[in-house]
């Protein structure tokens, strides 16, 4: 679950069509699978498959989120 700061409800319209299309092009680039994608006006619920299991998952987020 990915939050704004402040849970501002930043993420409608253009902003959430634009956070899906990204996420998406990162899970295809990174060699995930996203099973449940749900983007909601202040909150993003985000369940996927990460294909590479010698990969920490400590490092999963941080890729994810572009760190």
């Amino acid at each position: 679950m990915w939050i704004p700061k402040y849970r501002r409800k930043a993420l409608v319209d253009d902003v959430r069509e634009f956070t899906i299309k990204t996420l998406y092009q990162i899970a295809e680039d990174k060699g995930f699978e996203i099973l449940v994608l749900g983007v909601c006006p202040d909150h993003i619920h985000l369940f996927i498959l990460f294909l590479f299991p010698r990969l920490l998952n400590a490092l999963k987020v941080p890729v994810l989120i572009g760190c």
